[in-house]
C-alpha cells in the first residue's frame, strides 16, 4: 500500500500534489535515488473501513532540486479539465492571458513557489500570433481586451480537456519533476489545481503522452439464453441485444483503461465517446493503414489533440467464448462485446424454496488497439475472449436477464471487464502490473 503511494507520479483517489482526498494525503512528485522515511500517523476509521492517513513524509536523504537560477525554461502544456461530475454545467470559460499557475513551495519541497506560464497568448492585445502556435486551439478561442486587460475566452465544444502550451522552470537535481502536477491559477482562491471551480489544471512535460480512451464496449449487452433440450452445446442460442442507458455500464471499459494507465504512470488521459470519432465499428480494421489514416483524420478534426497523442480505442469482437460453469465448459456460439449467457438446462431447486438457483455466464468479447495519432501507425493492439459464471436465485417465472442494474450481474460485468483490460494492456504495453 505505501509503495503505491510513493509509486512514480502517482495521483492516489484523484488526489495529488499534497491535495486531501478520502482520508490520504501525498505529494505528486516523481523521485529517484530518493530515501522515504514516511510516518504513519494515525489511522482513520470510517465505517467498518479502516483508512491510513498519511500527513507527514520525512525525506531521510534528497539531493537539492530547486529552480535553475538562469531562468531556464522546458516546454510543457496545461491540461484544464472539466471535473466528471461537478455541478458547474461547463462550455466556456474565460483566462486572463497574464495569468500565473502555480504550484506551492511546500507542496514540493522548494525554497519557493513555482511559477509555470501559458504560451499561447500575450498580453498584447493587437499581436497576430494569439493561439496561432496551438492546433489544439483551433477554432476553440477567442481573445478580449476589457479595460486595457487581455482575457482569453477558451471553449471545450463538447470535450473534456482544453491543452495550453506552456512554459516551467527546468529543476536543478535530479528528486524531482514538476510532470504530472496540479497546478492553482493566481486568480483563483483555491489551495489545489485539483477543483477550480469545477475545473482541473494541471501540468505536463512534452515528454508524457497524451491518452484518449474510447470505448464501444458496453453500449448493447447480449442476452444469449441455451433452450431446455437433452444435452448442452451453444449451436442453437436466442440472442437478444439491448441498447444501454445505465452509465454505469457505459463506464466499465473507459474506468478500467483509465485505471491502468495510471498503474503505469500514466496521468494525461481523456475519456471521450466513440460518437465524435465517426467510426463503422463492424468494418474497422486496426491492421488497415488507410483505415488508420481516415479514423487518425476524424479524429484530429473531431477533437484536436495535442502532439505526442495516442488513442486507445475497444471494439467489440466476434468470436468463440468458453462459457464455464460448475461442472461444464461450453465453447462454441461466436458472441461479441459484453453480455449474459444462460444455459436453461443447468439450474437447481431448493426444497426449502420455490426459488431456481440458476448459473449464469458474464462474457466479454473484445479486441483493443493502441494508435498514435502522431504517425497514423498502430502501436499495439490485443484480443481478448472470456466468461465467469455466478448465480442467482429467481422465482420460477422471472428472467435472470431482466435487467443489467441488478447488483448481482453489475458484480460479475465488473469482474469480467476488470480482467479484460488488464489482460489487453499487459498484452500492449508488454508490462507485468501488480493487480489488485
Amino acid at each position: 500500500m505505501l509503495a503505491k503511494l510513493i509509486k512514480i507520479g502517482q495521483t492516489f483517489r484523484g488526489c495529488s500534489c499534497g491535495c486531501v482526498g478520502d482520508n490520504v494525503e501525498i505529494f505528486n512528485i516523481k523521485m529517484v535515488h530518493l530515501n522515504l522515511n514516511i510516518k504513519i500517523m494515525k489511522l482513520l476509521s470510517t465505517g467498518n473501513a479502516a483508512v491510513l492517513s498519511v500527513v507527514t513524509m520525512c525525506f531521510a536523504t534528497i539531493s537539492p532540486s530547486y529552480a535553475d537560477s538562469g531562468n531556464a525554461v522546458e516546454a510543457g502544456r496545461l491540461q484544464i479539465c472539466k471535473i466528471t461530475g461537478s455541478s458547474a454545467a461547463l462550455d466556456e470559460i474565460e483566462i486572463p492571458a497574464d495569468g500565473k499557475y502555480v504550484i506551492a513551495a511546500e507542496k514540493v519541497g522548494l525554497p519557493a513557489d513555482v511559477v509555470i506560464n501559458q504560451s499561447d497568448f500575450s498580453t498584447d492585445p493587437g499581436s497576430a500570433s494569439q493561439g496561432q502556435n496551438n492546433s489544439a486551439l483551433k477554432d476553440r478561442f477567442s481573445v478580449e481586451n476589457r479595460n486595457g486587460k487581455v482575457l482569453v475566452h477558451l471553449k471545450f465544444n463538447g470535450l473534456p480537456c482544453i491543452y495550453l502550451n506552456a512554459e516551467a522552470p527546468v529543476l536543478k537535481g535530479s528528486s524531482l519533476t514538476l510532470s504530472g502536477t496540479h497546478v492553482v491559477p493566481s486568480w483563483a482562491t483555491a489551495v489545489s489545481g485539483f477543483n477550480v471551480g469545477g475545473l482541473s489544471y494541471r501540468y505536463f512535460n512534452s515528454i508524457d503522452q497524451t491518452y484518449y480512451v474510447a470505448s464501444e464496449v458496453g453500449k448493447t449487452l447480449s442476452f444469449a439464453v441455451h433452450g431446455l433440450q437433452t444435452g448442452s452445446n451453444l449451436n442453437r442460442d436466442q440472442v437478444h441485444r439491448v441498447a444501454v442507458s445505465n452509465p454505469e455500464v457505459l463506464a466499465l471499459l473507459p474506468a478500467a483503461f483509465k485505471e491502468n494507465l495510471e498503474k503505469l504512470n500514466q496521468f494525461d488521459i481523456n475519456l471521450i465517446d466513440t460518437g465524435k470519432l465517426k467510426i463503422d465499428p463492424e468494418n474497422l480494421d486496426f491492421h488497415s493503414s488507410s483505415g488508420l489514416a481516415e479514423l487518425v483524420s476524424q479524429f484530429k478534426k473531431a477533437l484536436q489533440p495535442p502532439p505526442h497523442s495516442r488513442l486507445i480505442l475497444a471494439l467489440p469482437k466476434r468470436a468463440e467464448v468458453r462459457m464455464v460453469f460448475t461442472n461444464t465448459t461450453l465453447v462454441g456460439n461466436k458472441f461479441e462485446g459484453l453480455g449474459f449467457y444462460r444455459d436453461l438446462n443447468l439450474s437447481n431447486t431448493s426444497d426449502l424454496s420455490p426459488e431456481i438457483v440458476v448459473p449464469i455466464d458474464a462474457f466479454i468479447n473484445f479486441q483493443s488497439a493502441v494508435i498514435d495519432l502522431d504517425t497514423a501507425t498502430l502501436v499495439a493492439s490485443q484480443s481478448y475472449a472470456d466468461g465467469r459464471v455466478f448465480h442467482t436465485s429467481i422465482g420460477s417465472e422471472n428472467d435472470p436477464a431482466d435487467s443489467s442494474t441488478d447488483p448481482l450481474k453489475m458484480s460479475a460485468l465488473r469482474q469480467v471487464v476488470t480482467q479484460g483490460v488488464f489482460k489487453v494492456m499487459n498484452g500492449m504495453f508488454a508490462v507485468k502490473q501488480a493487480q489488485n
